[in-house]
C-alpha cells in the first residue's frame, strides 16, 4: 500500500500552519498598531496574543507532527524491516479511507494512514520519512509471502 507525502501533508501539517500563521499574522498586525500609536491598538494585542496562545495551547498535539511532516518535504526516504509488535489507532486523524494509527516495529515507533492492513504479528517491509517517521509505503515480507503462498 502507497500513501503520498502530500496526503500527510493536506491532512496533517496544512490546517494547522495555516491557522498558525493566520495567527501570527494578526499578532504582527497587532504590534504594528502598537508601535504606530493607533486607538485601542493594546486591545487588539492582547486579543491577538490570547488567540495565539489559545491555538498553540488547543493545537499543541497537532502542532509537532505537522513540523516534522513540514521538515520532510523532499527528503530521501528510509527503509527497513521488521515484525509489528504494536498497532494503535491515532483518534486524531483521519481521511476518507484512511485511518491514522502508530505501528511499533522492532521498538521503532511509526504513523502510517492504513486501510487496516498493518497488523500485530506481521512481518513487514516499509519505506518511511526520516525526521516525522511517516509511512509512505508497506507491503508484507518475502519470507512471510512465501509462507503463505505455501
Amino acid at each position: 500500500m502507497r500513501v503520498e507525502y502530500f496526503t500527510y501533508f493536506k491532512v496533517i501539517a496544512l490546517p494547522v500552519l495555516l491557522l498558525v500563521g493566520a495567527d501570527i499574522i494578526a499578532l504582527i498586525r497587532a504590534l504594528y498598531h502598537v508601535i504606530t500609536k493607533k486607538e485601542n491598538a493594546y486591545k487588539g494585542l492582547l486579543i491577538s496574543v490570547c488567540l495565539l496562545g489559545i491555538v498553540l495551547f488547543l493545537f499543541r498535539s497537532q502542532l509537532l507532527p505537522a513540523i516534522k511532516i513540514t521538515a520532510d518535504l523532499g527528503a530521501q526516504t528510509c527503509h527497513t524491516e521488521g515484525v509489528i509488535t504494536e498497532r494503535e489507532k491515532d483518534r486524531t486523524y483521519s481521511h476518507n479511507q484512511y485511518t491514522g494509527c502508530f505501528v511499533t516495529i522492532d521498538s521503532q515507533e511509526y504513523y502510517a494512514f492504513d486501510t487496516g492492513g498493518l497488523r500485530e504479528g506481521y512481518p513487514v517491509e516499509i519505506e518511511y520519512l526520516p525526521t516525522s517517521h511517516m509511512i509512505i509505503s508497506w507491503k508484507w515480507s518475502e519470507n512471510w509471502s512465501e509462507e503463505v503462498n505455501q
